[in-house]
């Protein structure tokens, strides 16, 4: 006898997590709620024993601690004078020396990056970190180490070759096909696929700038559901390979947030958190400023590597198809090296 059974599955609306609760969806639209008003407390970069006795006491938020007194903090199971301390000295630091909550919640919120004559640009610290990393890594082994799924370099990244060109075909006719998503969602092992919503056709403007991915950004998430940020950058990836590369959870967790133990660089401040399922991008209302400047971080570091004449090593079909010149690094080519630098770090 064949008996059916079906079963319900509950998501956050916030970041498309699935629970098999209706309890522990709630609670997750709960966290990512307050989350999207305010910084997550691993910001401040508080010690292991301050951060977890706040976490407990459901003390998710910036704002959720400037809100508290010194008195109620002190009213805490294990927290003394000791993490009053931690707690003072990185609320200092995390405001800069602001005077007031407002101010430095306000300093807390993403800003865009421009330089003086009014275009997209870095710090020059973070430009001096950036150099500094480019100039210690071995990117031609980086881009041979990369591996996916079917995709590595010996076998010339089969799969990217053909999301490349299937994507080039659509932008050429001026939009993104629903079809083209599910491809590159089915590429990057999403196990949700039927929640996939999107009209046939998306319209799409090609453009050889930073501005072009940054729109297509604004019209996937507007007309895309049942996907997260990391798989919208996915798929702005194989769009613009020429100035976008994904934002995948690994990056995030060596250079963002979320993962104490792989973190090595603070550039983003997006955050990475660890599920039943395994790893997953946090996506509030600051998650497209943090991937605008991804791509300016990326941009940086085509020209620093193409400024040094380090060739890249593309497979022959990527040129013979017009996708790549030789030798030349593409924000792609360089996001996959940083992929395999993430994924050496965390294995």
């Amino acid at each position: 006898m064949v008996i059916e059974r079906q079963i319900t599955v509950y998501d956050c609306s916030f970041c498309q997590k699935t629970y098999s609760q209706k309890e522990d969806a709630e609670r997750c639209e709960t966290s990512c709620a307050k989350l999207s008003g305010s910084p997550d407390i691993s910001l401040l970069n508080l010690t292991p024993r301050t951060y977890n006795i706040l976490k407990s006491a459901g003390l998710d938020t910036v704002q959720e601690v400037l809100e508290r007194t010194d008195s109620s903090f002190l009213k805490l199971k294990g927290f003394g004078d000791w993490c009053l301390r931690d707690l003072h000295k990185q609320l200092q630091l995390f405001g800069s020396q602001t005077k007031g909550p407002e101010e430095l919640l306000r300093n807390a919120q993403p800003q865009r990056f421009y330089s003086s004559d009014g275009k997209l640009d870095l710090s020059e610290l973070l430009k001096d970190q950036i150099t500094q990393f480019v100039d210690h890594q071995d990117w031609v082994r980086l881009y041979k180490d990369y591996r996916w799924r079917d995709d590595t370099w010996k076998q010339g990244f089969p799969d990217i070759l053909r999301l490349e060109m299937q994507m080039r075909c659509s932008l050429q006719n001026g939009e993104i096909k629903k079809q083209d998503i599910l491809d590159v969602a089915d590429w990057g092992k999403y196990s949700s696929l039927s929640k996939i919503t999107a009209p046939k056709i998306i319209p799409i403007t090609d453009g050889d700038d930073v501005i072009s991915v940054l729109q297509a950004l604004t019209s996937l998430e507007q007309f895309v559901g049942g996907i997260g940020a990391n798989y919208i950058t996915k798929i702005l990836r194989f769009a613009f390979p020429n100035r976008a590369g994904a934002l995948d959870s690994r990056i995030v967790r060596v250079f963002g947030l979320g993962d104490r133990i792989a973190n090595q660089y603070q550039w983003l401040t997006i955050r990475a958190q660890k599920s039943r399922s395994g790893w997953s991008i946090f996506r509030n209302r600051m998650w497209q400023m943090e991937y605008q400047k991804w791509l300016i971080i990326l941009s940086k570091m085509v020209s620093f590597v193409n400024a040094k004449e380090i060739p890249c090593p593309h497979p022959r079909k990527f040129l013979d198809a017009g996708l790549r010149t030789e030798g030349i690094w593409m924000s792609a080519d360089v996001e996959m090296a940083i992929f395999a630098y993430a994924t050496n770090l965390i294995r």
